[in-house]
C-alpha cells in the first residue's frame, strides 16, 4: 500500500481554494494511476486537509483521518457548518484515528509526525511560511521523508 498524507494550510493563507484543490485533484489523480493501492492520510483541518479529502471521495480513492484530538475537541471553535462538514468527510474515511484524546498545542505536531511517519510521500501545500506546515516540512525532511509541493 502506498500512502500519501497532506500538509498544509487553512483556508485564510489559500489565495485561490478553487485552484488548490484542482492541483490537489491533479496531483492525485496521476499519483492513484501509478498506486492503485494508494491510501490518503488526512489532519482532518479546514483547508489543505478537508480539500484532500473531497477530491479523495471525488476519485474514488481511500482515506483516513488522522486528527489530535476526539472531534468534540477538535472543532469546539468552528461554526455548525464546518462541524457538519467534517462529519459528512469522517462518514467517507476508510477510518479516523485520534491521537490524545485532551488539546494541547502539542498535540497538532503529534498528529503531523504520526501522519509523516506513516507515509511513503509527503505533499505540502505550502507558501514557505512559518506555522505547522514548515514544521511539518521540516520533520518530514529530518527523518527522510519524500515531499512533494504545491505551491499556493
Amino acid at each position: 500500500m502506498y500512502k500519501i498524507a497532506f500538509t498544509g494550510h487553512r483556508p485564510g493563507k489559500l489565495r485561490d481554494i478553487s485552484a488548490v484543490k484542482s492541483q490537489i485533484r491533479q496531483f492525485l489523480s496521476h499519483q492513484f494511476e501509478l498506486h492503485p493501492d494508494l491510501l490518503v492520510i488526512s489532519g482532518g483541518a479546514l483547508g489543505v486537509d478537508q480539500l484532500a479529502a473531497e477530491v479523495c471521495i471525488e476519485l474514488g480513492i481511500p482515506f483516513v483521518f488522522v486528527l489530535p484530538f476526539p472531534v468534540r475537541v477538535f472543532t469546539a471553535r468552528w461554526n455548525s457548518s464546518s462541524r457538519a462538514h467534517l462529519r459528512y468527510l469522517i462518514s467517507h474515511a476508510v477510518r479516523t484515528f485520534v491521537v490524545q484524546s485532551t488539546f494541547s498545542m502539542a498535540g497538532y505536531m503529534r498528529r503531523n509526525e504520526v501522519m509523516v511517519r506513516h507515509c511513503n510521500l509527503l505533499c505540502a501545500v505550502w507558501d514557505g511560511s512559518s506555522g505547522g506546515t514548515a514544521n511539518t516540512v521540516r520533520y518530514a525532511q529530518s527523518i527522510g521523508r519524500e515531499i512533494h509541493f504545491i505551491q499556493p
